[in-house]
């Protein structure tokens, strides 16, 4: 096993955001490791009809039951989410009862909520917008069904919380204060540009066989 596929047997710190050069090892890993992560046959509501790829283990499904989920994979989920994520997130009933840190299971947010996942996923991936994703109508997708959350993120940004450096030195006792974060990390409202983020869905559509 390579060295960068081992530097991930050791999941970091709770709500910590991996840069974007951890995000690329970690994507190549995954990759050259598992090969191409499975999309999911069963969903909380039904089975997997047809799906989008955004990425190898992030999936866009729609059901027989005409429901809608992003899917991710337990690789990406478990390194890169944040619990307020994983607490609007679902899961199968097996890996409910066996533990899904046990089934290695994927997690799955209905389309109403899947602005949150997405989002925190394109921080490390910032070539989703504008050809997956239009982040501009992304924002605004959650300022509308779930203010609470760009509201508790930019409080967290505009004080430093989500800066994992001037987290983390204060344990090792390093002196240093938390400083307010760029606008570019804030969750910002854009009048113009609706709330239609779903580029993916105009290509790329896959139907299951």
């Amino acid at each position: 096993m390579s060295k960068e596929t081992l530097s991930f047997v050791i999941p970091p710190p709770k709500n910590y955001k991996i840069s974007s050069a951890f995000s690329y090892n970690f994507k190549l890993a995954l990759t050259e490791y598992f090969g191409t992560y499975p999309v999911p046959f069963s969903t909380p509501k039904g089975y997997t009809t047809r799906y989008w790829t955004l990425e190898n283990g992030i999936y866009w499904v729609e059901t027989d039951q005409c429901a809608e989920f992003l899917a991710v994979c337990y690789p990406v989920w478990s390194t890169e989410l944040s619990d307020l994520a994983m607490q609007i997130g679902e899961q199968l009933e097996h890996d409910r009862i066996y533990g899904i840190h046990q089934t290695l299971g994927y997690i799955f947010f209905s389309s109403k909520v899947s602005c949150i996942p997405i989002y925190e996923l394109m921080q490390t991936r910032s070539a989703w917008d504008g050809t997956a994703i239009d982040k501009c109508a992304l924002m605004n997708t959650i300022w509308r069904y779930i203010p609470e959350y760009a509201v508790l993120t930019n409080s967290w940004e505009q004080t430093g919380l989500n800066n994992i450096i001037s987290t983390l030195l204060p344990q090792l006792d390093f002196d240093q204060e938390r400083t307010a974060q760029n606008n570019n990390h804030m969750i910002a409202m854009f009048p113009d540009s609706g709330e239609d983020y779903q580029l993916f869905k105009k290509i790329g559509i896959h139907v299951r066989q």
